[in-house]
């Protein structure tokens, strides 16, 4: 009797793979053989026998859930992450920081990066060169550069989420994090110490940013009494945020929805909670500190920013408004740069 080599039919849950090596299993046992996925992919017959295996292959996730066409509405909804001013409102919302702020920032403290600044570290710097909008050059040796943060947020990325925030990648106390805002970028510098003393300068400057866990942000536009099939792919994908503009049940309120998938790392955010929401700009960061730091370099006063290096606690901004506020002046200070010193082994004669 001749063996069998027909497609086999899908059942109702899980598509089943219809020839070769895996014939018989799910595609999530298939997903695991990378290789063999590339060679049955360079077969044109393979392609052009089994049509609804490689549309069901490039529309499944590593667990073998189907992934839905997306409708117009879910790109719609999709879409406005295309805009930073959208993306930056969306994370603000959720931390409570604004990942523009150091941009901000950046444009006024850069205005009194010269010499005389740097030499509060112990540094001896002779030439300040600004290089680009937000680069710095100091001796044509060391560079400082602020590095956006947008970039890194991915529609459709390689985690199967709809929008994603999750490169690069830290492990901060085991757990994988990315950090959100414009943040610090410091290269050329000839030694950790050096590096350190710099970055205790500015970094106060740039209080705008967080290490946040990885973003994975599934979309839905509408959800009712499907959420258990939602909450489990979900789960099985590891996305940790439901983005959602309509949610309509017979059996949960919204509420009662919302502390189904918290038990599980969800996070749930409605569409309509954003609306009307504006970008606060910390009064405390973007006007009146830079202006003030900045009148305070260029007097040369010996008071600066104290940081939290080597268990030297800092100054916060709220320290600096009562400041303001009271017209008192804190005593701030700096670290100051202490490069290691090696002997020098004399040679003997």
């Amino acid at each position: 009797m001749s063996k069998t080599i027909g497609p086999i039919p899908p059942t109702n849950r899980v598509y089943l793979v219809p020839f070769g090596r895996y014939r018989g299993q799910t595609l999530d046992v298939l997903k695991k053989d990378t290789k063999y996925i590339e060679w049955i992919k360079a077969q044109p017959k393979l392609i052009e026998t089994y049509p609804d295996f490689f549309r069901r292959l490039n529309q499944t996730d590593s667990h073998g859930q189907s992934i839905p066409l997306p409708t117009p509405q879910h790109n719609r909804v999709q879409a406005q992450f295309l805009s930073r001013e959208f993306a930056s409102k969306f994370f603000q919302y959720l931390t409570k920081i604004d990942p523009e702020g150091n941009r901000s920032c950046w444009n006024q403290i850069s205005d009194f990066f010269q010499p005389d600044f740097f030499a509060k570290t112990g540094l001896s710097i002779s030439l300040v060169r600004l290089v680009g909008p937000t680069t710095v050059r100091l001796d044509d040796r060391i560079t400082l550069e602020l590095v956006d943060w947008y970039p890194q947020l991915k529609l459709e990325g390689t985690n199967y989420a709809d929008v994603e925030f999750f490169e690069p990648t830290q492990i901060i106390d085991g757990i994988p994090k990315v950090l959100l805002g414009w943040f610090l970028k410091i290269t050329g510098t000839y030694s950790n110490e050096e590096e350190t003393a710099i970055r205790s300068l500015i970094q106060p400057l740039l209080p705008h940013n967080l290490f946040i866990p990885q973003v994975l942000i599934e979309i839905k536009p509408q959800m009712g009494d499907d959420y258990p099939r939602i909450l489990h792919t979900m789960k099985q994908r590891q996305h940790n945020i439901l983005y959602l503009q309509e949610f309509e049940s017979a059996v949960l309120t919204l509420n009662q929805m919302r502390e189904l998938f918290a038990r599980d790392g969800i996070l749930v955010v409605m569409e309509n909670e954003l609306a009307g929401k504006i970008l606060q700009k910390n009064p405390l960061v973007i006007t009146p500190p830079c202006r003030v730091i900045r009148k305070i370099t260029l007097e040369m006063e010996d008071k600066f920013m104290t940081v939290n290096l080597y268990g030297i606690p800092r100054i916060t901004y709220d320290q600096i408004m009562n400041w303001l506020q009271n017209e008192q002046k804190l005593a701030i200070t700096v670290k100051p740069y202490q490069p290691n010193k090696r002997r020098r082994t004399e040679p003997s004669d």
